[in-house]
């Protein structure tokens, strides 16, 4: 997972169904639905809570834009874990 700006770039599997905006020849999505999708489909704990952190480092969500990604790290001490 990679965040540049406002934009994520994440490798998921071809059965994820995504609603994509382009960027040059890259599908993607924007960061607070790209996390809450990641939440959803259940990405490692470790890579979930590293791209929301920095994302909300960097300003490009609030913590009130991701609930999918606090219910899937809840049980691992959430996103500050």
């Amino acid at each position: 997972m990679s965040i540049d700006g406002e934009r994520v770039a994440v490798t998921v599997s071809a059965s994820v169904s995504l609603t994509v905006e382009p960027f040059g020849a890259v599908p993607t999505t924007g960061v607070r639905r790209t996390l809450n999708d990641c939440a959803r489909d259940g990405l490692s704990p470790d890579l979930l809570r590293q791209g929301a952190r920095q994302a909300l480092h960097r300003g490009l969500v609030k913590n009130e834009e991701l609930a999918d990604v606090d219910a899937a790290l809840a049980p691992f001490g959430g996103v500050a874990a």
